[in-house]
């Protein structure tokens, strides 16, 4: 029996002590929820205030790559300006060097015309010089022809001159003699 009563009284002891623990550790639980909650908070503070933070991260990032993007629109809409012009100026001297090759090949003819014409005005020169000299001797020819024929009549001219005054004097008498036959007449 002595041990059941010591068994009854350690239980009762325990009984006692028990509802103290339970206590304690309630109270232990409430402090460490409390310490939990305080922590949680605390972590959802600065959960809340790293999101804030991505969000104005994210939202600068957004801002960031918006002008970025703008920007390589920009460079592309230029590039393609810059190939349409380099195309154009491509284009343009083509065409020019076609159109110089042309005037070039029309030069080149235009040379050879007028080298055909130099050599033909050239043989027209030395064909007109040469009937230029052979006009000039020839005038010269008729030229002296001319001054002996000239002076050949003005010795005929003066040759007759003198049967000439010769005649007019016998014509003058017999125009006076017709005259005088006339006044018989009369």
């Amino acid at each position: 029996m002595g041990r059941k009563s010591k068994f009854l009284k350690e239980r009762s002891i325990l009984e006692k002590q028990e509802p103290e623990e339970l206590q304690q550790k309630v109270l232990q639980m409430d402090s460490l929820l409390q310490q939990e909650k305080e922590l949680s908070s605390g972590l959802q503070q600065k959960l809340c205030s790293f999101q804030e933070e991505m969000i104005k991260e994210r939202t600068l990032f957004e801002r960031e790559l918006k002008q970025a993007l703008d920007e390589l629109d920009k460079l592309q809409q230029k590039e393609e300006q810059a190939e349409n012009l380099l195309k154009q100026l491509e284009e343009e001297a083509e065409s020019r060097a076609a159109e110089l090759k042309r005037l070039e090949e029309k030069l080149k003819r235009k040379e050879a015309e007028l080298g055909e014409s130099n050599a033909a005005h050239t043989q027209a020169t030395l064909l007109l010089q040469e009937k230029h000299n052979s006009t000039v001797q020839n005038l010269e020819a008729v030229t002296a022809q001319f001054e002996r024929y000239k002076a050949s009549t003005a010795s005929e001219l003066e040759d007759l001159k003198v049967p000439n005054v010769s005649l007019k004097e016998k014509l003058a008498k017999a125009e006076q003699s017709a005259e005088d036959v006339r006044d018989i007449g009369n």
